[in-house]
């Protein structure tokens, strides 16, 4: 009985000898340089970017949240944010979830411990949390002017 090779896994090289077309496509779509050189020169630029957005996540949380509301931003955190969390049992690598402040506070804490692996010549200053949260959060004032003066309490 003859085996079919349905499932036969073929590297680029053999694909190029057994099609002739492909050789054409691959050549025009090879990047000059790969992507993984692309990523180590700029992984620095991707992962300010990465530590700016969890300062927005932080700085757009809640002041009083709900257990629940804990649970599901954290889950939401941890998924966009896994490697700011590695998976340890030590309970300073858990976010701070009780509120905004703490929450941006843990965030500069440990942005501060990435720099110091990194040899950063500086630092964050985490004394002013109400300043990262002015640089970060929601602009309330040009809400409150945008509806007029209007009070929400809840």
């Amino acid at each position: 009985m003859a085996t079919r090779e349905y499932y036969r896994e073929y590297n680029i090289d053999e694909l190029k000898e057994l099609i002739p077309q492909i050789k054409e496509a691959v050549e025009i779509y090879t990047p000059e340089e790969s992507i993984e050189d692309n990523l180590s020169k700029s992984d620095d630029r991707f992962r300010s970017n990465t530590w700016t957005e969890a300062y927005k996540y932080a700085a757009y949380y809640f002041d009083n949240p709900t257990l629940e509301d804990r649970n599901f931003h954290f889950n939401k955190f941890r998924f966009h944010f896994s490697d700011l969390l590695r998976s340890s049992t030590n309970p300073s690598e858990i976010p701070d979830m009780r509120n905004r402040t703490s929450f941006v506070g843990w965030v500069c804490k440990k942005h501060n411990q990435y720099l110091e692996k990194q040899d950063a010549e500086f630092r964050i200053d985490c004394s002013n949390i109400d300043k990262l949260l002015q640089a970060y959060g929601p602009n309330n004032e040009n809400v409150r002017t945008t509806l007029g003066g209007i009070e929400y309490f809840y």
